[in-house]
Parts: structure tokens; sequence; C-alpha cells
């Protein structure tokens, strides 16, 4: 061999090399593009318990109904009464105190039905130091299911000793469904 010369490589194992350098690139390309795209790595230290799972929501109940065919009754919380303003004429002494004598009162708030179905509302009745007040209550005579409707209350009131008031709105109401009228407050939850 004359040193002047260049080396000449065989052909076949130029061709071989090359083909074995393509089959490893085409190996990592697959690899890499195989791992999940998080950037996590593949094994993660101090991995954490799966989270617990969501609750199943409770059945609705089940009633017999009046031809004797199982009736499923509606679910939410039990329809009740939200006062959300008041106002005293003459004012509370402090802002809070009734002091003895005759007060006109104007209550506001809504009726919520978060019900499934919608109600009727029978009648609001409402006590101020637990006596009955004989007052003037405006609202609609049926809520829709997952909604409210407006209610305002208002009267006079004799007040016979000092105090905080006391005052308590209550909800009567039945199923506008006359179907669903066995089912009561079954199925259904109470809300504070």
């Amino acid at each position: 061999m004359n040193p002047d010369q260049p080396r000449r490589f065989p052909r076949p194992a130029v061709l071989l090399g090359s083909a074995a350098l393509l089959v490893v690139a085409a190996a990592g390309v697959v690899a890499v593009q195989s791992r999940p795209a998080t950037g996590t790595p593949a094994v993660a230290a101090n991995q954490r318990p799966p989270k617990l799972p969501s609750a199943v929501p409770t059945p609705a109940a089940t009633i017999a109904g009046r031809d004797g065919a199982t009736v499923s009754c509606p679910t939410g919380a039990v329809p009740a009464i939200v006062l959300t303003r008041s106002t005293f004429t003459p004012g509370l002494a402090g802002g809070t105190v009734m002091n003895p004598g005759r007060y006109r009162i104007s209550m506001s708030g809504t009726v919520q039905n978060e019900t499934t179905q919608p109600i009727a509302v029978r009648a609001v009745t409402v006590h101020i130091g637990g006596q009955p007040w004989q007052s003037t209550v405006r609202v609609a005579g049926a809520v829709p299911a997952q909604s409210s409707v407006e209610l305002v209350i208002e009267g006079t009131y004799q007040n016979p000793r000092p105090g905080t008031p006391d005052i308590h709105a209550e909800l009567s109401w039945t199923w506008q469904a006359p179907e669903l009228a066995p089912c009561g407050h079954d199925g259904l939850i109470e809300d504070d």
C-alpha cells in the first residue's frame, strides 16, 4: 500500500454501518414517541395514593302511588323561606331592640325550591316571639323546580315587652303534580 493513496473501505461495510445507524435512530425515535408527553419521568418517587371516588348520589325515594304503581319521589333540599331584608318603623333601639309599642314591619326574601319538581305554595305563617303574627303575605302560588320566587311580608305588630325580635316564617307547600302528593318530604334533605 502506498501512503499517498487514500484508503478505500469496501462498499458493503459502509452500507451495513449506515443501515445499523438508521435502525438505532429509528428505535430511539419510536421509544421517545411512545413515552407519555407529561414530562414526568417513567418512574415517579413518592407517589400519592389515588383520590377517593366521588360520592354516589342517594337514589330517589320510591313509594306506591294511588293506583299501586311505583312513583319516584323528587330529590333536593326541602323548600324553604329565606328572609333577606327587614324594616321596622319606628327603628329598633340600638339597631337590635324592639321596645314596647306598635311597629310597622316590612320584610322581604324568597321562597326557594331546590327540588327536581315544581311546588305549590299553600301558606306562609309568621311568628314573632313564638306568637302568630297576622301579616299580609305576597308570594307566587307556585315555584318551578330549581328556582325561587320573591316573598314580601308586611304588617303592624304590637310589641308587649322590650327585646330582640325573634321572627320565624314557615312555609306550607305541596307538590304541584297530584301524583307526587304521597311523597311528602320523602327523599328530601333538610337544608340549614
